[in-house]
């Protein structure tokens, strides 16, 4: 398993992106929380569902969308974790797939936390059920 170096939430890419218009970020975040966690049937449940189905082009396309939606809100890390899964689904390699899905959920806690934090919303806002997505491993 390649390491994954770097931030897990780099605050100036948000800004890079969006400018210094706080509300233009801060939608974008809410917008990214609700789909990728809050709704039935997110993104981050579908990935995991694709894992345990072994479904490979099913987990690449997740891994790949979440992959671009965790870097545009500046969560680098994760969206790097989200890569590694991309990669290893484009092999079908679903043993180094599940090294990096582990690390997702790792990473993931802190990861919202901060970001939740920087827009000033509450950490509970964000429905991410680490025990649920570990179960489809």
């Amino acid at each position: 398993m390649e390491p994954l170096t770097g931030q897990i939430f780099a605050k100036e890419d948000l800004v890079l992106h969006y400018g210094d218009e706080e509300e233009v970020y801060v939608s974008m975040v809410d917008l990214f929380i609700e789909n990728s966690f809050n709704m039935a049937g997110s993104q981050m449940e579908l990935l995991f569902k694709s894992y345990k189905d072994r479904n490979a082009p099913e987990l690449k396309r997740f891994a790949h969308s979440l992959k671009s939606s965790f870097k545009a809100v500046g969560l680098q890390l994760v969206g790097d974790a989200c890569e590694h899964i991309q990669n290893a689904a484009d092999k079908s390699n679903f043993d180094a797939a599940k090294l990096y899905l582990e690390k997702l959920l790792e990473l993931l806690p802190t990861s919202l936390e901060q970001i939740t934090l920087f827009i000033k919303s509450k950490p509970s806002d964000v429905k991410f059920d680490a025990k649920a997505l570990k179960a489809l491993l």
